[in-house]
């Protein structure tokens, strides 16, 4: 009796251990035998096994022995009576030899969080989705509508532009406005796929005012986008006729060209490009793209010198911390008026250069001079030539300039300390002869 009782006794204790240690899978001889499952719930996995049996069980982590014990579980799952305990298996590594019988063991979390392809279930196949975020020209067009307008009124690159949900950096909205506007060249409408963009390590500008023709800023465009997607950053700088550019100042360019064109439905001949201030994240502010007609009014002259390196310098210097167009302008015509003399002769004789040197002139070469410097900033100006009546009662022929600015031509007649930009006081405005209106003065 107490022989049977032991026997008894032993054989529990076997059974007991074989139902903590293993979930027993069927083989293809067993499809109508039952699974044990004794897991513990903490997570859903699931991953196609052999035969497309589709199946999701809660199990903290399974790993499969050989590939008849793969065949075993997927057998297993068709049956009515296992379909509650049937589980999709992500791993195939065999963890014995003596568990090569069917078996399949439970592992922890932090064993199964191996390598993802050594862990794969026999049988299976692991896809991994990625997704390419497009934005349409619409998209982009409004974007650099509000990234132009924070620069202007922040004078700085934002951190960032709101595009649908994503926050895009200034690097990789370059790249957008770049991408974009070679589309909107060729007249395509197709989207731009986003892409990461780091900012340059070594930004540099070395850069003089003046305007940057249609052929040149695409051109440029198409060379930044090649740069970008070969290198994944935006370029230190970009070659241009006025020098280099940096990306802030590509950023700002670039956002302007864009607007234009989402307003007038075609691209500027001309962009006008003032440098970045060094001190600081401030961009001197350009004017807006100047329409086709006015262009004449930003190219150089015989006697309008507004390439020459001592007229561009110049015009920095008096511009610089200037916030906006008109400040720029007002600043030009008052170093004009209170830095050049008067004297009395007929027609031109110095020219703009000559009259930074001489500091003395007359009407028409005042008028060079604070023509060359507006131009040198990016400022349309013109020549207006009358028959004007002084406050001494005498009737002279005159010529003084025009700026335009902000969509508004101010009269800038230079040669009396009484007047200021917009306003003439030294003869009478409401009764001349005018004579003529010069994009480059004839005598």
């Amino acid at each position: 009796m107490k022989r049977h009782l032991l026997l008894a006794m032993l054989l529990l204790f076997s059974i007991t251990l074989l139902s903590t240690d293993y979930i027993y899978a069927t083989t293809p001889n067993q499809q109508n035998s039952d699974i044990i499952a004794n897991t513990n719930i903490v997570g859903e996995i699931t991953v196609d096994v052999q035969q497309d049996v589709k199946s999701t069980a809660n199990i903290q982590q399974t790993t499969v022995g050989t590939l008849n014990d793969v065949q075993a579980v997927s057998n297993t799952v068709t049956s009515q009576k296992a379909t509650k305990n049937a589980v999709k298996t992500v791993s195939s590594s065999v963890t014995s030899k003596d568990s090569s019988k069917n078996s399949v063991k439970i592992q922890s979390a932090s064993e199964a969080a191996g390598d993802v392809n050594n862990n794969k279930a026999a049988g299976t196949q692991t896809t991994v989705k990625s997704t390419t975020v497009k934005y349409t020209l619409s998209d982009i067009k409004d974007a650099a509508s509000r990234v132009k307008i924070f620069i202007e009124s922040k004078k700085k690159l934002p951190k960032y532009v709101q595009m649908g949900t994503r926050q895009i950096t200034m690097p990789q909205f370059l790249q957008l406005l770049t991408a974009g506007l070679t589309q909107v060249n060729k007249g395509s409408t197709g989207s731009i796929a986003l892409k990461s963009v780091e900012t340059s390590l070594k930004p540099t500008q070395n850069l003089k005012s003046g305007t940057i023709k249609k052929s040149e800023y695409l051109v440029m465009a198409g060379r930044i986008t090649s740069f970008i997607n070969s290198n994944g950053k935006t370029p230190n700088f970009a070659s241009s006729s006025l020098g280099k550019i940096q990306y802030e100042s590509l950023v700002y360019m670039y956002s302007r060209i864009m607007k234009y064109q989402s307003v007038n439905k075609d691209l500027p001949n001309y962009a006008t490009m003032q440098p970045w201030q060094k001190s600081a994240d401030t961009p001197v502010t350009p004017v807006t793209p100047i329409p086709a007609e006015l262009q004449k009014y930003l190219l150089p002259t015989n006697h309008c010198q507004s390439t020459d390196s001592r007229i561009i310098a110049l015009a920095s210097s008096i511009t610089q911390g200037s916030s906006s167009a008109k400040d720029r302008a007002t600043k030009l015509f008052n170093w004009v008026r209170d830095n050049i003399g008067y004297s009395f002769y007929y027609d031109t004789n110095y020219g703009a250069v000559g009259t930074l040197n001489s500091r003395t002139a007359n009407c028409v070469d005042t008028s060079h001079l604070l023509v060359a410097l507006s131009r040198a900033s990016g400022i349309p100006a013109r020549y207006v030539h009358g028959v004007c009546k002084f406050s001494s009662g005498t009737w002279y022929g005159h010529v003084w300039a025009q700026l335009y600015v902000d969509g508004t031509w101010y009269n800038a007649d230079a040669i009396s300390y009484r007047n200021s930009l917009g306003v003439i006081n030294n003869w009478n405005t409401a009764s001349y002869t005018l004579k003529g209106i010069y994009a480059a003065l004839p005598f």
